[in-house]
């Protein structure tokens, strides 16, 4: 990543130590969630990443968790995370592990309200030997508060152990 200067913008990526910026479209959009994986309360912003389409992708578990995908004419509405850590990226990448198949960690620019220009930033997107098994579209309301409770008891334990 090349450092910019320390006056940025907001919304544009920051050197180095300052990390990089998260869009997230699934259960990452819960600030319980982030806050169980990285023990901070973090921002968000609302976001929208063109040329995706969110959809479930099913685990071995019977959970269907979001997932996206290149597809033309679509969007998928989100949330950006500013400035995370790589020691907080390194978590993320945990819960979503990278490394399984199930998803990568791309770069993308999503459009942010009030913001002149795409903003750079990385997503997780489902990994190439998964997207076969994408099914239907995928909405936060799947994934209610007593599966983001469930998830915070049973799987973050697992995950980031």
């Amino acid at each position: 990543m090349n450092a910019m200067p320390s006056d940025a913008r907001p919304g544009r990526q920051r050197p180095d130590d300052a990390g990089v910026h998260l869009f997230v479209y699934g259960i990452l959009t819960r600030p319980d969630i982030v806050r169980a994986i990285t023990g901070c309360d973090h921002g968000f912003a609302e976001a929208t990443l063109p040329g995706y389409r969110r959809q479930g992708l099913p685990h071995p578990d019977g959970d269907v968790f979001a997932a996206i995908a290149p597809a033309a004419g679509h969007q998928v509405p989100g949330r950006l995370i500013r400035d995370v850590s790589p020691e907080h990226l390194a978590a993320f990448d945990k819960v979503e592990e990278i490394g399984t198949g199930y998803y990568v960690r791309v770069r993308v620019a999503v459009a942010v309200p009030g913001e002149p220009a795409p903003v750079p930033c990385m997503a997780y997107v489902c990994g190439p030997a998964r997207v076969h098994t994408l099914t239907g579209d995928w909405r936060p309301a799947d994934f209610g508060d007593a599966a983001a409770q469930a998830f915070i008891r049973d799987e973050l334990p697992r995950l980031l152990g």
